[in-house]
């Protein structure tokens, strides 16, 4: 979801310059099995990566022995040579260091870039008008040292048949720079129109931004899938209704909200310096995805048609559907928040995050204008690592009296000795800690944590 929210940060962005921006959406047949491990290795050790785990891909890839079988066919065992392994959790980042130089092959200067997230691959240009944009796309795959160039230096092969050109357009109204809108790009010989819309993990990528059809396709999958738990939840002989509703929170949620974060912004009709607290999400696509859920809900508590959604939630016990939406998005925000330096999302997200723009938001600019997240003043928790055998080294009691905690106060010889407690009274609860090194206190607090509706002792 990380690209998406590139790609359409990048186009909003290009709008908001009066610009034009034309995106390529590459193909690849069969891209783990057409991996060279010679080239893999190779590219391995451009990026820096130690011997060691190139040599142990040397030998992992190495003296590999398959057969086929077809029905009653069963062919001879026949020694694989190259490709990545099939369902292999190193085998998608295998393919990222594989494919890796096509980063290069962009001029950002000239308005270019690309996307990568393992196999799928998008070319993005910038330019004044179609006839530049797609110009620059023809440049980028035929020049020396292009993405076609990698190709057969890398036994790859696209499907040129399945490139996908979008021509994307903030408005019908622009008259301006709209030269070469509609015109094929020519790809060694195979001609490329422009379409109205294309797929990048999932999501359906319209060239106006307004994700019509891709909200139309998650409702006909959710309904889909309301269809296929009906069959399970038969009164004679289906499964139970806590199945059922497991089966909704982990296969149909998923799919309803996924990419939630990107084509379910809040509508703001009277938009100012910065978005409303508020949120409107689109009345009738949330009225359909909550139609949805009532569907489950009624298999879920078997109860009848009649009854009130809000009811159906609550015995159901499912959040309604747009509290489910308003927490999708802010686990998303959560998520891009805290992406690294060097992250290709890092600076967008630090320049979106401190003003919300009048013309042409992005997702991000609605999720963290929304939620008022402020990367910078997070807590970053740095994990601390620790070999197996390490030990700890801290032994922990908690007596069962007052007597017996004395009596083990007692008995202790450590140079270092941490007492805890806590309490509870009218006033709420607190906390206190003391520390003493051999014997003598050396750091005391106390703290009134809150009410007892909000803390436990």
């Amino acid at each position: 979801m990380q690209a998406v929210h590139y790609l359409t940060t990048t186009i909003k962005d290009t709008w908001r310059k009066r610009k034009v921006i034309s995106a390529l959406f590459l193909d690849v047949k069969g891209a783990f099995p057409s991996v060279n491990i010679n080239w893999l290795v190779h590219d391995m050790h451009i990026r820096g990566i130690p011997h060691q785990f190139t040599d142990w891909i040397t030998q992992r890839m190495s003296n590999r022995r398959t057969q086929l079988r077809f029905d009653d066919y069963t062919s001879g065992i026949f020694v694989v040579t190259n490709g990545l392994d099939q369902g292999d959790p190193l085998s998608p980042i295998a393919y990222m260091i594989y494919n890796s130089d096509i980063l290069d092959v962009p001029n950002t200067k000239n308005g270019e870039d690309a996307i990568l997230f393992v196999d799928d691959t998008t070319i993005l240009v910038i330019g004044r008008n179609y006839t530049e944009t797609h110009k620059k796309i023809e440049e980028m795959l035929h020049r020396q040292g292009g993405i076609l160039q990698w190709a057969d230096a890398h036994y790859c092969t696209f499907g040129i048949e399945k490139f996908q050109l979008v021509d994307f357009l903030r408005t019908t109204n622009v008259t301006t720079g709209r030269e070469g809108e509609g015109e094929a790009i020519l790809i060694r010989g195979h001609k490329v129109l422009p379409q109205e819309s294309a797929k990048l993990l999932g999501i359906s990528i319209d060239r106006r931004l307004n994700w019509k059809m891709h909200i139309a396709a998650v409702l006909a999958k959710g309904k889909k899938w309301i269809n296929q738990f009906r069959r399970l939840a038969r009164m004679n002989k289906g499964i139970s209704p806590s199945f059922i509703r497991q089966l909704y929170l982990t296969i149909a949620i998923p799919r309803l909200l996924y990419g939630t974060d990107i084509f379910l912004s809040p509508q703001r009709r009277h938009i100012a310096t910065s978005p409303s607290p508020t949120l409107t999400y689109n009345v009738t696509v949330m009225c359909q995805l909550a139609m949805i859920q009532r569907r489950a809900s009624i298999m879920i508590t078997g109860t009848m048609r009649t009854t009130a959604s809000s009811v159906l939630n609550i015995l159901s016990g499912l959040l309604p559907m747009h509290l489910a939406v308003d927490k999708w998005r802010h686990n998303a925000a959560l998520g891009l928040a805290v992406t690294p330096k060097g992250h290709p999302l890092y600076d967008m997200v630090h320049r979106t995050v401190w003003w919300y723009v009048q013309k042409h938001p992005s997702p991000l600019h609605e999720l963290f204008h929304t939620y008022n997240i402020k990367p910078d003043k997070m807590e970053k928790v740095v994990p601390i690592r620790h070999p197996s055998s390490w030990n700890l080294g801290i032994k922990t009691t908690i007596p069962n009296d007052k007597n017996t905690a004395i009596e083990q106060c007692r008995r202790d010889r450590a140079d270092y000795q941490l007492y805890t407690d806590g309490s509870l009274t009218k006033d709420g609860v607190g906390a206190a800690a003391v520390i003493y090194k051999k014997g003598k206190c050396i750091a005391l607090t106390q703290l009134h944590l809150g009410p007892a509706a909000e803390h436990t002792v």
